[in-house]
């Protein structure tokens, strides 16, 4: 999950709910936001590197605000999961 905010930890939390995820990892520019998603347990794990966030995951959902998304997507995502 890239943004752990308002948007991607409401996600987060509802695929968990559903059972739809096993494991979530977050990445995200502000720490409050990382430990509030960590502390109710909406992401199991939290790295800054995108490109290691994305490593190995089936899917990448990313919730940032779209001025971001160059950054985000230069960082880390087209290396390990082109856009199509």
């Amino acid at each position: 999950m890239i943004g752990v905010g308002l948007i991607g930890g409401s996600v987060a939390a509802a695929l968990r709910r559903a059972g739809k995820v096993r494991r979530v990892i977050g990445v995200g520019r502000g720490r409050a936001n990382i430990a509030r998603a960590l502390e109710l347990g909406v992401i199991d794990d939290a790295v800054e590197d995108i490109a290691a966030a994305v490593k190995g995951a089936d899917a990448v959902l990313i919730a940032v605000p779209v001025q971001q998304n160059q950054r985000v997507l230069g960082g880390g995502c087209r290396q390990r999961h082109p856009v199509r």
